[in-house]
């Protein structure tokens, strides 16, 4: 696959003591949570240090603007972003688009999943 990039997601795979038969596994991906509550500009884990890097936001005080990084280079990249608070929260790119947009709005309670496809974000 052209453009591919591995960007070491942390996964954890365990076996069930219960089963005591066949090997089971089951995996789970977790991904680093951050609450902002002013004007955010977010951070792509590109070297593989989760600790300094943005996945989940959650938005939980008042009107706020979002920024993702470029899309470019980071193909396959995700964030998803969660309007917790009662405002607005304006999600723009930092460079391209999203979904063809330059900005997107969450009201409360409303999120939003983009992924990266190399040039541009898209919704999922």
């Amino acid at each position: 696959m052209a453009n591919s990039t591995n960007y070491n997601l942390p996964v954890h795979q365990y076996q069930p003591a219960f089963y005591s038969g066949a090997k089971v596994r089951r995996s789970e991906v977790s991904m680093e949570y951050t609450a902002v509550t002013g004007n955010t500009t977010l951070i792509a884990n590109t070297t593989g240090n989760s600790a300094t890097c943005h996945y989940l936001v959650e938005n939980t005080s008042g009107s706020n603007a979002i920024t993702l990084p470029s899309a470019v280079g980071l193909y396959g990249m995700s964030f998803i972003v969660k309007n917790s608070a009662n405002g607005i929260v304006t999600l723009a790119s930092n460079g391209g688009t999203i979904d063809g947009a330059a900005t997107q709005t969450l009201t409360e309670y409303q999120s939003l999943t983009v992924v990266s496809n190399g040039t541009n974000w898209i919704l999922i």
